[in-house]
């Protein structure tokens, strides 16, 4: 088992966005000297991340995710005043700070409206459909 001994604090699927057609990417971590640098992955590092089978992954959503009971008892419960975004944010960022480690199952996928497409035009002048999200 490529986890069993690694201090797991959420898996999360991957996750297909059903507005946009596309997978959302999350962003990646490391650790350097008691920080954590998150960051988006350039696409050399999406195609190496893209081949494994879990993958290091930082502020996933929660939907879908496997949380284990030990990380709740270890960081807490997830502040449900928070707006949407923020909720899983705030929660991932404790589960790092706390040493443990955030992965995404590259081998299962979510699919997941992000948000809420709508079409809207602007002015009868535009001809280009925008697409606002209320998300």
């Amino acid at each position: 088992n490529e986890l069993r001994d690694k201090k797991v604090g959420l898996i999360t699927p991957k996750i297909f966005d059903s507005n946009k057609k596309e997978y959302v990417e999350p962003r990646i971590y490391k650790r350097i000297r008691n920080k954590i640098r998150i960051s988006m992955p350039d696409e050399e590092e999406i195609g190496k991340l893209d081949s494994m089978i879990f993958r290091k992954a930082a502020k996933p959503i929660a939907s879908g995710a496997f949380i284990p009971a030990l990380t709740f008892n270890k960081v807490g419960l997830m502040k449900t005043t928070y707006f949407i975004d923020q909720v899983d944010s705030e929660f991932d960022l404790r589960v790092l700070i706390n040493g443990l480690e955030i992965y995404q199952a590259n081998n299962v996928t979510l699919n997941h409206k992000i948000g809420h497409k709508e079409n809207q035009k602007f002015s009868v002048l535009l001809t280009q459909l925008f697409y606002l999200s209320t998300h």
